[in-house]
C-alpha cells in the first residue's frame, strides 16, 4: 500500500503541478502575451497610418517645391512682359528704342506725336486686360529703301513691345526717304 499511496501522491503533485501550469499559462498569456500582442499590433497600426501620412506630407512638400519653382519662373516672366509692356509713365524707354533702333538703321528720329487716332482702352481688341493701346506718329528720315526695310526687320525685335500700324514713303530727288509711321505702343495700367 505504500506504493499505491506513493503512486497517488506523484499523480497529485503531477495533476495539481498540471493545474497550476496551465492556470499559469492562462494567466500568463491573458495578462502578458495578449496585451504585448494588441500594443505590437496598434504599434504595427500607428507606424502605418504614420508611414502614410508621412508620405502624403513628402507628396505636399514636393508640390509646394514645385509650385515654388513655377513661381519663380512665372515671376521671370512677369519681369519680362513688364519690360515689354511697361506702365504709361515709363513710355519714354520706347521713346529712346525707337531713336536707337532709327539710328542703327542710318535714320534720323524727328519726333514722336499722339496720333488723333489715339486710343486710349480699346475695349473692342484688349476687352479688360488692364492693356492700354496709344497710336503714335513717328515722322522719320533715312537714307535708302534697304534702311527703311532695316528698320522694320529690327522692330520686331524691340524690347518694348509696339507695332508698325501705317506708314507713308515720301523721297527726296536726291533719293532719301521720309517716312510717316503709324505705330501702336501698348502699356499697363
Amino acid at each position: 500500500m505504500n506504493i499505491e499511496n506513493k503512486t497517488i501522491k506523484t499523480y497529485s503533485y503531477a495533476l495539481i503541478l498540471g493545474f497550476f501550469t496551465i492556470v499559469g499559462a492562462i494567466i500568463i498569456y491573458f495578462l502578458i502575451i495578449s496585451p504585448l500582442y494588441a500594443s505590437t499590433q496598434k504599434s504595427g497600426n500607428e507606424l502605418e497610418t504614420k508611414e502614410k501620412k508621412y508620405t502624403e506630407l513628402t507628396d505636399k512638400k514636393n508640390k509646394l517645391d514645385e509650385l515654388k519653382d513655377k513661381e519663380d519662373e512665372l515671376k521671370q516672366q512677369a519681369s519680362i512682359v513688364s519690360n515689354a509692356l511697361p506702365k504709361e509713365e515709363e513710355i519714354g524707354r520706347l521713346f529712346i528704342q525707337l531713336d536707337g533702333l532709327a539710328k542703327l538703321s542710318n535714320g534720323t528720329l524727328k519726333s514722336v506725336t499722339k496720333s488723333a487716332g489715339n486710343v486710349t482702352s480699346d475695349t473692342a481688341e484688349l476687352g479688360n486686360t488692364g492693356i492700354n493701346k496709344t497710336v503714335y506718329s513717328l515722322p522719320l528720315d533715312l537714307p535708302t529703301y534697304f534702311d527703311l526695310k532695316t528698320f522694320i526687320a529690327e522692330s520686331r525685335s524691340a524690347l518694348r513691345l509696339f507695332s508698325i500700324n501705317d506708314f507713308n514713303i515720301t523721297s527726296s530727288s536726291a533719293g532719301a526717304l521720309t517716312v510717316n509711321l503709324t505705330a501702336n505702343s501698348y502699356t499697363r495700367n
